[in-house]
């Protein structure tokens, strides 16, 4: 019996992860702004525990930050930090669009033009 259990509580553990993962990606949580643990565990209908484990997880993701006696935060947003990921990103498109281009065989390039064509 107690084999079951603990599957059974790592499915558990990782749904609330999955689900406060997909707040913190979708802004649920404003930047900057304090994460009430009570009140999202009572959302999530979960204990506190797990959604612990998982807002930690988050810290050490990015997502969060976690100030002494305060409690969660998310992240807040830097302007400049902003600017370098989507210049990264711009970069990453542009590289990935050439190798694309480079290793294409002319079907696929054939179905990219019809496509593009309709």
């Amino acid at each position: 019996m107690k084999t079951e259990a603990k599957p059974k509580l790592a499915r558990s553990a990782s749904r609330v992860y999955d689900r406060v993962q997909q707040m913190a990606i979708t802004y649920a949580f404003k930047p900057g702004e304090r994460i009430n643990e009570v009140e999202l565990a009572a959302k999530l209908n979960v204990s506190r525990t797990p959604l612990r484990e998982s807002l930690n997880r988050l810290v050490a993701e990015g997502f969060l930050v976690v100030k002494p006696n305060l409690g969660f935060f998310r992240r807040s947003l830097d302007p400049e930090e902003v600017y370098h990921l989507y210049d990264l990103r711009c970069s990453l498109e542009i590289q990935s669009s050439k190798l694309a281009a480079e290793r294409a065989t002319d079907e696929a390039l054939e179905s990219l033009i019809q496509m593009v064509s309709a």
